[in-house]
Order: structure tokens, then sequence, then C-alpha cells
């Protein structure tokens, strides 16, 4: 049981103390006063103060823990109650036995016939009796038995009934006692302090066993124990002692005495009965009206789970608000009720929300009349008090108030009492409620309190009210940005289309020049511009497809390629550039790199070819160089795998240079070290961004190092997988296969392509390849001119254009494919198109098509996609011919003397074949050649198989 500071009991511990050593002063100085009070009174005995001083000790160490601990209280506690009872003990074993066991002269020696003496310094046996109980008691204070009592209560009691007599005697002057022994008379002193004692050590634990009652705030009852108990001891001591004093004063005889104490008795215990039955009735009352402030509650509770549930139910915020003034109004009958917004856009005003409840719609409408056309202040009327407190705000009369606008309208309306409270979302008012009733209703403070609940209730829901909005919104936005980055995929596969037609005709038109007879400057002009025309190609699909980068979405491309003429070519496409600037321009690759490697080639020349570019835009005079080494083998590290080869690859220049301070921006998208650099020598800055981007996406890395006015060195590393090594073959082989190519020419002849394609520089360059490659095709210029072809002339092949006028080649196919489904057969479909975004070639195959290339497309490209998908079977020599008003004119080389003329060139090409080749192959070409000229010298011609020129 944790210790308890009880005042009771500390003082009955401080009064036996006390008393206690007063008496020992008393005997150590001989001072008859300390030790009897009076002469002619019986004197406390040295045993006595010294068994007070040890109970009065005990209790304190009980009440008061020592700083030492609980431990040491406790200790103190029993020795100092052991002490005390073994007091009393031996002392009562002094009586029964009638032996002196040495303890009554043990601290002073008292002379025999002292008042109240049995024997010389023996306490008497009511106190020796009393202090046997003490000392139990305080031993025992905290032990419980089973049944959950507490023993040390009842010998505290003991001791008190054995203290009360001796008490009443001394107070009624009663001493014939001290006469009979061994009942010899308790000193007064040592009565008082003995229920003293009883009163503290039941003080001390006041919540259990017999003072629970006392304690007990529960009912009528401990009030009435508290009220009653004290006057239950004064009275019949005050009555009984008034009667014995009348009697001993001769102012009546027993009798009366015996009278006048009944009727005393009964003439003060009626009233007192009385007003504690008035006590008790108004206990009751209070318990009434608490248990209707408990049913008022319980009513409030289910109004706010009635709101709550309701307006988490309410489809908008309105709705919610409109639900709860309602329900406000019919549980507390107050007649009108209205909602005040605040204004979330510019200055903070109060609006009437038009949201309004009343149990008759059309009364009050003067006073709804004016809060409706009235804005307000958040500092005015009833809403700006709400608004400036943010609690709940009462007002008894309002067309008493000056601060409120509203009062004349409201007197009218005879409206008084009102109250309002406010609704906080994100710790800010958002709305006000306010209700209004005809009387003068005094202040309800636990009316407030609910509406401050309701108010708290209600802002959690516009707050979820305003979550769930933001994420319509963002969704709506979301939604806007998919149809914007739709509409950009739109324009951006436009103009893929766009850009890249014109891109076709340059290579297109380079790749044909090619063809002709060139001298070595002009073969190498045409070259030139043919690389930086696929290398500008590239350089556009990264510009139009920067989103799909920035997504992560890019491709990676691993096939075969030859590092050392991926960085030739690079550099010969900005050699002369840097020639005619005065700038040297040199390229160093290790050996220990092999020709044949896997990646992805067309990333690495892009990302090469930006930091060349950037090198010689920031050189005025000076050196570029390329420097490409190995830096290291996956086999070498990891001992195991599939080997890698990580190849860096460094430009460096001799230019202006970088500033410290500018290194942070220089991977930024659209930016450059200094904007000035934009001005003066151009670019978006976006080069560089992507060069990160695809390093970063092919798992390599890439940094530089620069320091201004002293050049830079940028640096690129990739890991690369060793390629195949290609099986080099003999000039004879390579003019055998030549010569095997040039055999399928009749075959080619045979097939008819038809060519879908509005452009015409696109027509020209197709049409041209086409004839090149030996193969004969109509041209026509939209998907209605296809479908009009087909239905006249058996093609072998259709390559389709996607974006024509009238009808495109995505309709054009899929009506090809409903015709096919109905007549039978399968005419391969093979897009041709500029189209080259993300999905575009999904969209194709969706459509019908068999495959699908990009512009610009090589010869030989065209010539393998072509043999992919025809059989090369000669085509029937009665073939219908229909002309077609639209289509273009076709190849007019269908004969075999024109095979024979291109198995001349092929020789005389061979003319020029290198030195290294041996001698013996002229012999052996020349064999080879006459016997494919004899072969086909017995193929008919042509122009006798029904297929007239057209």
């Amino acid at each position: 049981m944790k210790p308890q500071k009880n005042p009771l009991s500390n003082a009955s511990a401080v009064l036996a103390i006390f008393v206690g050593t007063l008496a020992l002063i008393g005997w150590l100085t001989h001072n008859p006063v300390l030790k009897a009070l009076h002469p002619e009174w019986v004197a406390m005995k040295a045993n006595t103060a010294l068994a007070l001083i040890f109970s009065g000790v005990s209790l304190l160490a009980v009440l008061r823990p020592s700083a030492a601990g609980k431990k040491t209280s406790h200790r103190i506690n029993q020795w100092f109650s052991v002490g005390v009872f073994v007091i009393g003990l031996l002392t009562l074993l002094e009586y029964l036995s009638g032996r002196s066991l040495g303890i009554d002269q043990l601290l002073f020696t008292e002379p025999a016939g002292a008042i109240g003496t049995y024997a010389p310094g023996r306490m008497a046996f009511n106190s020796a009796l009393s202090f046997t109980l003490l000392g139990m008691a305080l031993l025992y204070l905290d032990h419980e038995t089973p049944r959950g009592q507490y023993p040390a209560q009842y010998l505290a009691v003991a001791a008190i009934v054995l203290g009360l007599p001796a008490l009443t005697l001394h107070i009624y002057s009663i001493n014939f006692i001290h006469g009979i022994a061994p009942f010899v008379q308790m000193a007064i002193h040592t009565a008082i302090s003995v229920v003293a004692l009883g009163v503290g050590i039941l003080a001390a634990r006041p919540g259990r066993g017999l003072l629970a009652v006392f304690q007990s705030n529960n009912g009528a009852g401990s009030e009435t124990a508290r009220r009653l108990l004290p006057l239950a001891f004064t009275i019949p001591l005050a009555v009984g002692w008034a009667a014995l004093t009348g009697v001993k004063l001769g102012a009546f005889d027993h009798e009366f005495a015996i009278t006048l104490a009944v009727i005393a008795m009964i003439t003060i215990w009626v009233p007192l009965i009385y007003r504690t039955a008035v006590m008790a009735n108004e206990l009751d009352a209070l318990r009434i009206v608490a248990e209707g402030f408990a049913k008022r509650e319980r009513g409030f509770l289910q109004l706010l789970q009635a709101i709550t549930v309701a307006s988490n139910e309410a489809a908008t915020v309105d709705e919610a608000l409109a639900v709860s003034v309602e329900k406000v109004c019919r549980h507390t009958g107050w007649p009108l009720g209205h909602i005040y917004l605040l204004t979330e856009i510019g200055p903070p005003r109060f609006v009437s929300s038009k949201l309004w409840y009343s149990g008759k719609p059309a009364s009050y409408s003067k006073f709804r009349s004016i809060t409706a056309a009235r804005e307000l202040a958040p500092d005015e009327d009833l809403p700006g008090r709400v608004y400036t407190t943010g609690t709940p705000t009462w007002v008894r009369d309002v067309t008493q108030e000056p601060w409120f606008v509203r009062a004349h309208e409201a007197l009218e309306e005879d409206l008084h009492s009102c109250f309002a409270f406010p609704v906080l979302a994100d710790q800010k008012v958002a709305a006000v409620f306010e209700f209004y009733s005809g009387d003068a209703v005094e202040y309800d403070a636990q009316l407030l309190e609910i509406m401050g609940h309701i108010g708290t209730q209600l802002g959690r829901v516009v707050e979820r009210k305003r979550s769930e909005n933001e994420q319509t919104h963002l969704r709506a936005r979301e939604h806007s940005a998919l149809e914007a980055s739709r509409m950009k995929s739109e324009f951006l596969a436009t103009m893929s289309h766009e850009i890249r037609t014109p891109i076709n005709g340059v290579i297109g038109m380079a790749g044909l020049l090619l063809d002709t007879e060139l001298n070595a400057e002009q073969r190498d002009y045409a070259q030139t511009v043919k690389r930086s025309a696929a290398v500008l190609l590239d350089l556009i699909n990264d510009i139009l497809d920067f989103s799909k980068v920035e997504a992560g979405k890019m491709d990676i491309e691993i096939a075969d390629f030859d590092l050392h003429a991926a960085v030739k070519d690079t550099r010969d496409i900005l050699g002369h550039s840097a020639s005619v600037r005065g700038i040297r321009f040199s390229s160093q690759i290790d050996q220990e790199i092999p020709a044949p490697l896997k990646g992805d080639s067309m990333r690495f020349r892009q990302i090469l070819l930006n930091l060349l570019n950037n090198a010689l835009k920031f050189t005025q005079a000076g050196e570029v160089s390329i420097d490409v080494r190995k830096v290291r083998h996956s086999s070498e590290v990891t001992g195991g795998g599939t080997p890698q080869i990580w190849v860096r690859t460094e430009v460096r220049d001799t230019g202006i240079g970088i500033p410290d301070s500018l290194h942070h921006r220089i991977f930024q998208s659209f930016s450059q070290a200094d904007s000035s650099t934009t001005r003066k020598y151009g670019g978006t800055g976006l080069g560089l961004s992507i060069c990160k981007k695809l390093t970063e996406l092919m798992g390599g890395e890439i940094g530089f190092t620069s320091k201004e006015g002293s050049g830079s060195t940028f640096w690129f590393t990739l890991p690369l997988q060793p390629g195949e090594e290609k099986q080099k073959t003999s000039p004879t082989a390579e003019l055998l296969r030549a010569s095997a190519a040039a055999m399928t020419a009749v075959e080619r002849k045979s097939v008819l392509v038809l060519l879908a394609e509005d452009n015409t520089i696109n027509q020209k360059i197709a049409m041209k390849m086409l004839e090149k490659l030996g193969y004969r095709a109509d041209c026509v210029g939209n998907g209605l001119e296809v479908l009009d072809a087909i239905a006249r002339i058996k093609y072998d092949v259709i390559l389709m254009d996607c974006q024509m006028p009238e009808m495109d080649g995505y309709e054009a196919t899929m009506r090809l494919r409903e015709r096919e489904a109905t007549a039978g057969g399968h005419l391969p479909t093979i897009a041709m198109t500029a189209n080259a975004m993300a999905g575009d070639r999904e969209k194709c195959l969706e459509a019908g098509m068999d495959d699908y290339v990009t512009k610009p497309i090589e010869g030989t490209q065209l010539d393998e996609i072509l043999q992919k998908w025809l059989k090369y079977k000669p085509t029937e020599a009665s073939r219908k011919v229909i002309p077609i008003k639209s289509a273009r004119s076709r190849t007019e080389s269908e004969t075999v003397s024109d095979v024979l003329s291109e198995l001349t060139n092929l020789k005389r090409d061979n003319a020029r074949a290198p030195t290294d080749i041996p001698a013996n192959i002229n012999q052996e070409l020349e064999a080879e050649f006459e016997k494919l000229k004899s072969s086909l010298d017995e193929v008919p011609d042509t122009k006798k198989m029904g297929r007239g020129k057209r």
C-alpha cells in the first residue's frame, strides 16, 4: 500500500510524541504539572510516556517515508511498534501474574502511594492493554485477511473504546475507580493520546475498511456519516456533563437530571435527523438533475453521431452543412438556423450560404433577406466574433447588443437569444453556424461544448471533401496532361514525317548519285553528303524522341559494328570544317580494341559527334583530338561470364574551357555554361544532356575535366562485347556472289511492285532504286488508287506509305484485307514510311501490313525486305494488263540485254579491283562470266512474254 499523507494521522502522531516528551521532561525535572497536569490527578508513568513516543514515531514512519527510502521507513515502523507492543504486553503480564518484571522502575523511581497507582511506576491496566492493541495495529497496519478485512482497524477501535471511558470519567470528575485494584485510573493526557492514536491509525488508510464509508463520494450515506459521527460523540458527552454538574451543584436531583438529559437528547437529535433527511432529499434531487444532464449529454452525443454519419454520406460539402443545420435545430428546438461561409478567394468575407432551416419556411423573411443580402467583414457581427475567437459564442439577447448589425430585423422577427460555432478546417474557420430563439435563453455551457465538437467534426468533413475535390482536380489535370501528351505525340509524329521526308530525298539522291560514274573527288563529296545526312537523321530522331529519352523508354540496339570505322566516319564528317578553320584534327585508337564489337553504333556515333561538335565550336585555334582506348576487360575482373570490353573515348580540345563555378550546369537540359556562349556559338544546350542519358542507358559513364582558358576533355566509357569475326572471302568468291545476284535479275524482272507514295521526290527515289535493283514497278499517289490498281493488275508486293491524301495507307490496307477475306489470297504489303515514332510499327501491323521500314532506306535494305516477302516465282506470261491513268511509268530495263549490260559493268568494275588480287583471278572471272552469259542468252526476252512496255 502506498503511504498516504493524512493531516489527522499526522496530528495524532505529533500529539502523542509531544505529550510523551513533556511527561518525560516532567519526570526529569520533578515537575508535577508536566506529569499529571494537576496535583490531584493521576500522573502519567514514565514507561507510558515512552510508549506514546514510540507509537507516534511508528505512525509517522508509515505516513512519511524517510529520505533513505521505503525499506528504512518500514523498519522504523517495525522496531517502534514492536517496542510499544512489548511495553504493553509485559505490563499486562505483571498484572496477570502479580509479579514485577522490572519495567515499572526502569527509567525513574516512583514512591509508593502515588495517586492512581496500584504498584509504584506501573501504568494502568487499561493503558497497558491499549498499548498492546496499538502496537499490534501499527505493526499490521497494511495486513489484509482473505476476506478483505483489515485487523489493524479493529485493534485501533478497541484502543479508542478503552481510552474513551477514562476520558469521560475525567471530564465528569469521577475518581472512585482508582481505589479498586487492579483497575487503576488512566491519566487524562494518556487517555487523550490513546484516543488520538486510535483515530490516527484509522485515518492513516481512510479509503478502505471501516472508514471507507466516510471517504466515499458516491451517496448520501457517506455524507450523513461525516456530518453525524462527530455529533454522536460530542452531544451525549455535553448533555451528560451538564446533567451531572447540575446534580453536583444541587440544582436538581438525579431523577430530574436523567429526565432533563433525555429531553435534551430528543430536542437535539430530532432536528439533526430532520436536517439529515432534508440533505438526503437534496442529494436525491441533485442526482435526478445529474441524471437529466447525463440523459441530455447522451442526446447530444447521439446528435453528434447522427451528424457525423449524415455528413460522411453527403455527396458535397453543402449537403453535409444543410443536413447538420437541420439536425441541430430539430434536436435543440431552436426555430432558426443559418450558415455563413468564408470566401476563399480575395480578402476574407462572410457571405450567406443560402442554407437555412426553419420549422416554418415562410417565417423570419425580413431577417433572412437582410442576412442574404449583406456580406460581413471578418470582425463584424456574430460571425466576426466567432471568427476572432475561434470558439463557440452565446448571446442572451442580440437585440440589446450594439455590435449586432441585424438587431433591428431580429427585434421585428422576435428573435432574441442566439449561439454560434465555427467549422474549423485545417485549423482555420471555414464556416460559421448561427441559431436563433424567440426566448431569452440563459447561457448553456454543455450545449456550446457539444456544438464545438460538431464544428470540429464538420471541419474534418470539409477537409475530406476538399481533398476529394483536389484529387478530382488532379485527375482532371492528369487527363489534360495525358491529352497534351497525346497531342504532343501526334505533333512529333507529324514533324517526324515531315522532316524525315526531305532527309529521305537527300540520302536517296546521294545514294543514286553514288551509283553513277564519279571521279574520286566527286565520290568522296557525295559520300560525305550521304554520311552527313545520315548523322543529321540520327540527330533529328533524337530531338523528336527527347520525351522518350526523358521517360527512360529509349531502346538500345545491340549489333556488331566496327568501332574503327565509326570513329573514322565521324571524324570525316567534321574533318573538312576543322581544316577550313585551321584546327588540327586527329584520332588515335588503341590497337588492343578489336574491330568487331557489339553495341549500339548509332548511339556511339551520336555521343561522339556531339562531343566533337562542341569541341570544334568552342575551339578557335589549336587542336581537337580523339583518343579511344581499352580501360579494362570484365573477364579480367570477374573471372567468367560474358566478357565485356570497357572502352573509354576522350575528346580533347584547346578551346575556351569552362569556369569551375559552371561545371554543375554542363549536363543539364537546355543549358550551357554561360548564356553568352549561346549568342556567340549557337546551340540549344541539349546535346550534352542527351549524351549523358544515352551513356547511362547503355550502362556507361560520362564526365569531363576543364579549366577556363586551357581547353576541355570530355570522356565517356561504355561496356561493349566482342563481336563475331566475319570470314574473309576471296575476290573470286565476291565476284561469284555478284554473278549469282546478277542471275536473279531475270527473276526480279518477273516481279511487279506497286509503290504507294504521294511525295514526288520520294516517288522518284523509290522508283529509281527499284529500277536499279531490277524490279518493275508502278506508282500511285493515294489509297484509293491502290485499291483501283490491285483490282486491275496482279501485283506481287505493295510498298505502302502511311500518310497520303484522300485515303491513307492504314485504311487502304484494311480495305485490301477485307477483300482478301472474301476472295482469298494474300498480297504482301510493306509499310515504307517516314513515321518513326514509338508505336508506329505496331499501328501498321494492326492495320494488316506485313512489315515496316522507315525512310530513308538504302537500296540493299529495300532489296532485303523485298526478298523476304517474295518467293521469286515468275508470274504467268498471260498476266492481264490494264492501263492505270494515274500510275507513273514503270522501269524500262526489261530485256536480257540490260542484264548483260549490268554484268559488263560488273566486269569493268572488277578491272578496278585492288592490286592484291591473285594473278589468275582475271582468267577465272573470264571463264565464269562466259558461262553466265551463255546461260542468260538462252532465257527468252521478256518483251515476247506478253508484258509489253507500258
